[in-house]
């Protein structure tokens, strides 16, 4: 990536991390890569938050994921778009209504005028 992400090759796996201060990374699994077909292991791992054990969100792909998404994912999450945190918003809380509703009715039972013939 040319977004200053450092890479690191570990085993099977490699890494691009955010800098420092963001809090995202993408994983591209070479043994899945390589395996058959219709593996369901995912080859490319895109996640954000605070630990890969325990990221707050995380997108999971396999080889059949076009290259374009993929590549417009990581520019976003490369220009910190895909990091960024939203703040929490609380719901307004309802006016208090002045005056109290009247108590519900309920209207009187209805009564056959005729009895009925079969």
């Amino acid at each position: 990536m040319d977004a200053g992400w450092p890479q690191t090759i570990d085993g099977r796996w490699i890494r691009w991390t955010a800098p420092q201060g963001e809090s995202a990374s993408v994983h591209f699994d070479s043994f899945a890569a390589n395996a058959r077909p219709d593996t369901p292991l995912p080859t490319w791992t895109i996640w954000g938050g605070n630990h890969i054990d325990r990221p707050d969100w995380t997108l999971r792909f396999s080889t059949h994921a076009p290259a374009e998404l993929l590549q417009d994912l990581t520019f976003e999450l490369a220009l910190g778009q895909g990091v960024q945190q939203v703040p929490a918003r609380t719901l307004p809380r309802p006016a208090r209504l002045a005056e109290q509703a009247p108590p519900y009715v309920p209207p009187p039972p209805c009564r056959p005028d005729s009895p009925r013939s079969r």
